[in-house]
């Protein structure tokens, strides 16, 4: 796409500079450059727009409550992003590196939004124009044409070099990170709900959520892995882990469905801080990998005799423990416990939850590429509400529609392909979500990036330029 080639050499050197400069506003600029059709609502390091493809407007610098303008050209800086919302409730996170220019955006009369990506990425969120005219919300990008509706959708264009494969860092903050994915999964917490990707964080007090035909495995720091099954929901109760200390701990709790289990380093340097509960008993270790599966509400009763707790071992042992005592089921066996005041129960043969389970078993899956592979070169696009679809319109003219299951892939040649490369998408951004509200942004993403030389400019005559 040649408009956005000629764009980039005319904003790069002015970002280069935004570390240096101080950017003066222009007398009656917002009067001059047209209409308003957002603002920021957060940003952090170097964020800048330019109105109108000639150039002949000084770029400016954007911070939070900046106005956003019909035809500015919005582009952040390499360890920078910003979160938008445009007149419609519309919001979009802005991811690092990325340029994108707004070809139309009108609430009124002829309602419709045309918004254009020329590099990097896009996570979205749909406003009311997408709600009443869904077919007039439109994203153009060099390789394909994007249709999203209503649908919540991330867009990512990855060319030489800079996208990393997905990858689990060594050195991590966070409890766990998806190394491998089916379908649509879910992470759950107080500021919302986000879908999931390979590479993506986890942390104490997610809670994961399985849809139809879909698994996730996460690897923790201790070195831990856990397979949540389709259909299956558990909370990371609390998890903290450093290397030499001994007051490391892991709790899980089991909502509903069910998991297979392989212990890291907790569960093999001190036994009792390693726990998964469920609602009729709490699971300890002995160092092992185990199945556990809720049938029905995990609680056996007079109108669902087969409910309860089903655990099988297939390496070393567990100990079940509920108001009746503690039992210990060892490798190869499997058992079942009914209420939470019933014994275990030693059963005669596996039961079908565990001979047709559809996630793999957590020790025989492998990491993903490392950190220094790049992923492959094209446009990726992933729905994040499960009802959501987007229609994707590549170079040939071919359309495909991508929902939260499948996600889609074009090619640096303009080629559709149902799904994404297998082990090759890109590395995920712990970015916010779009609807994140000020306040949880404020307090997480105030030090985003503290070694970038960031600037944080306000929307406002007086504001000097600062530093961070």
């Amino acid at each position: 796409m040649n408009h956005g080639d000629n764009l980039a050499r005319r904003l790069r050197p002015g970002l280069v500079l935004l570390t240096g400069l101080c950017w003066l506003p222009v007398p009656g600029y917002p009067d001059a450059v047209g209409n308003t059709v957002g603002h920021v609502v957060f940003a952090r390091g170097q964020v800048a727009a330019r109105t109108g493809e000639s150039g002949s407007n000084p770029a400016r610098l954007l911070g939070q409550n900046s106005a956003i303008f019909a035809a500015d050209v919005v582009e952040t800086g390499i360890d920078s992003f910003a979160v938008i919302e445009f007149i419609d409730k519309a919001r979009m996170t802005v991811r690092p590196d990325t340029r994108f220019h707004i070809g139309q955006y009108r609430r009124d009369g002829q309602a419709e939004a045309r918004i254009h990506l020329d590099q990097g990425g896009i996570q979205t969120t749909p406003g009311s124009i997408a709600a009443s005219h869904p077919d007039r919300v439109e994203i153009e990008t060099p390789l394909a044409t994007l249709k999203p509706g209503d649908a919540e959708f991330t867009a990512r264009l990855c060319g030489n070099n800079d996208c990393k494969a997905a990858t689990v860092p060594e050195a991590s903050p966070h409890a766990a990170r998806v190394i491998a994915l089916k379908g649509m999964v879910l992470a759950i917490n107080r500021d919302g709900e986000r879908s999931l990707q390979l590479g993506a964080a986890i942390d104490t007090d997610d809670r994961i959520k399985t849809l139809q035909q879909s698994y996730a495995v996460l690897l923790f720091r201790d070195g831990g892995k856990i397979s949540l099954e389709p259909v299956s929901e558990f909370l990371i109760a609390e998890y903290h882990y450093q290397p030499d200390r001994n007051d490391n701990k892991s709790v899980i709790n089991v909502l509903s469905g069910g998991l297979r289990a392989l212990t890291g380093a907790i569960g093999r340097d001190n036994h009792r801080n390693y726990q998964i509960t469920t609602p009729v008993a709490t699971i300890g270790i002995r160092g092992t990998g185990f199945d556990l599966y809720c049938q029905g509400t995990c609680t056996a009763s007079g109108t669902d005799r087969s409910a309860g707790l089903y655990s099988y071992v297939w390496k070393d042992s567990i100990t079940l423990t509920n108001q009746s005592g503690t039992y210990t089921l060892d490798e190869n066996r499997a058992g079942y416990i009914a209420t939470a005041d019933s014994p275990a129960i030693a059963l005669p043969q596996l039961p079908l939850q565990f001979t047709r389970n559809p996630a793999p078993r957590p020790d025989g899956v492998t990491l993903p590429p490392g950190a220094n592979k790049t992923a492959t070169k094209g446009l990726y696009v992933t729905v994040q509400n499960r009802n959501g679809r987007v229609q994707v319109q590549d170079r040939t003219g071919k359309t495909t529609t991508i929902t939260a299951t499948s996600g889609g892939f074009v090619s640096d040649r303009g080629l559709m392909q149902a799904g994404l490369p297998d082990g090759q998408t890109p590395q995920a951004d712990r970015l916010p979500a779009p609807a994140t509200p000020l306040s949880t942004l404020e307090r997480d993403y105030s030090n985003w990036s503290e070694d970038a030389a960031a600037t944080d400019a306000t929307n406002n005559d007086n504001a000097g330029c600062e530093v961070q």
